[in-house]
């Protein structure tokens, strides 16, 4: 069940999400420091990181992307958005419970 999503709007999605991919991978590229605007991670590091989780999950892959890959990496090793992960993670295994749950009741 759901709502059908036409091939060309896939198609367009995919193409934009690959367009974004490549001017992140410049923009990457021409700053010399570890993260996207300075040495030091910004918000404006933080909120493409949580981007591209989105597109993770989605199963858009950015490994041919060495700058993008380098850079998610680094973002990776950040105390407090190692602890973001990890309460995300625990977030979905709860969830994941109260949807079997709820599905079992119903059945």
């Amino acid at each position: 069940m759901g709502i059908e999503v036409p091939q060309d709007v896939k198609d367009f999605q995919a193409q934009l999400v690959q367009s974004t991919l490549d001017v992140f991978e410049r923009m990457l590229a021409q700053h010399k420091g570890d993260f996207l605007v300075s040495d030091q991670p910004t918000i404006a590091d933080l909120q493409l990181f949580y981007e591209l989780l989105d597109l993770n999950i989605t199963q858009t892959s950015w490994a041919k992307y060495a700058n993008i890959s380098a850079w998610h990496d680094k973002m990776l090793t950040i105390p407090e958005v190692q602890e973001v992960q990890q309460l995300n993670a625990e977030a979905a295994k709860e969830f994941q419970a109260l949807v079997a749950a709820k599905t079992s009741q119903q059945q």
